[in-house]
């Protein structure tokens, strides 16, 4: 009978383990599913602001570092405007050069935190719970990630769906979220699950001011920003003014100032600033200002 010698078995149990490891290991590609044209819908809470909102994937580009990055249209802070998958990790990015950051890490035990910095928001990501729910009648397990630093967030995937729920909290921390994004419907693969809204606002006069996530995002050469005024006055008009302000908060252009009828609107940036100059790629942020001193401000990227 023909025996396996000690160093033989050690060797295959070294590979069996590994395997036996990677098995079980969870994909990023799983609980974030990349492919262009997939697209989720979220119903956000913003104050007292509640719209819809879309995150797709617009198409994809190759870094200098040699990997391959899908842009994500009208990325939410605890994600990026590039993204990519590898392994365990969901790498996040926001520029070309190849700077990138492996930042949810798929694999990590409940309790494990990664150290990180991420814009200033977030120095610690840490996978807070797992867990397993009902959604579009399929069980699901979900994966819940704590985010701390300057922002105080959470964002929770699911393996067969992506982002399902991401919540920003006030800094202290208060006790319930201040913006929370709730998933209603997505389209993976081309297969619709729950339901998928436009983010295009409706013709009926507005109840409450609203300043929508501009379409693109990321965009180039140019995009357009919505916004909404209820009825504010007698005379049915808001005094409001639009500005664009670049990262360091100097301001760039002013898009809209004067007096608006109650009604949804259109602004179309050209990513030009007030000199007609056209400005550096980069994130931009976009604020909306009435006369009654209420103030919302979104924030874009512009892709040269």
């Amino acid at each position: 009978m023909k025996t396996v010698s000690f160093f033989s078995r050690l060797v295959l149990g070294g590979v069996l383990g590994v395997f036996l490891m990677w098995w079980n290991g969870a994909s990023a590609q799983e609980f974030f599913p990349l492919e262009v044209g997939n697209l989720w819908s979220f119903y956000v809470s913003e104050g007292n602001q509640q719209f819809h909102m879309n995150m797709e994937i617009m198409g994809d580009t190759t870094f200098s570092n040699g990997h391959q990055y899908y842009v994500l249209s009208n990325s939410d802070w605890t994600l990026a405007p590039y993204i990519r998958v590898d392994g365990g990790y969901i790498y996040l990015a926001d520029t070309l050069d190849g700077t990138e950051i492996p930042f949810y890490n798929l694999n990590a035990q409940i309790g494990e935190s990664d150290t990180t910095v991420w814009h200033y928001y977030y120095n610690r990501v840490t996978l807070a719970d797992v867990y397993t729910i009902q959604l579009f009648g399929v069980e699901t397990e979900m994966y819940q990630f704590n985010l701390d630093g300057l922002q105080v967030s959470d964002i929770s995937f699911s393996r067969e769906f992506g982002p399902v729920l991401i919540r920003h909290y006030g800094d202290p921390p208060v006790p319930f979220p201040e913006i929370t994004y709730h998933l209603t419907g997505c389209i993976i693969s081309d297969t619709l699950y729950g339901t998928v809204v436009g983010i295009e606002p409706s013709g009926a006069i507005p109840t409450t001011i609203v300043l929508y996530q501009n379409y693109p995002n990321p965009f180039n050469p140019s995009t357009t920003i919505s916004f909404a005024l209820p009825h504010v006055s007698p005379t049915g008009r808001a005094r409001i003014t639009l500005h664009i302000f670049d990262v360091n908060g100097r301001r760039v252009r002013t898009l809209a100032e004067g007096e608006f009828a109650a009604g949804n609107h259109r602004v179309v940036w050209d990513g030009r600033d007030d000199n007609g100059v056209p400005v550096a790629s980069g994130v931009y942020f976009y604020r909306l200002t009435t006369g009654s001193g209420f103030v919302t401000t979104r924030k874009m990227v512009l892709l040269r």
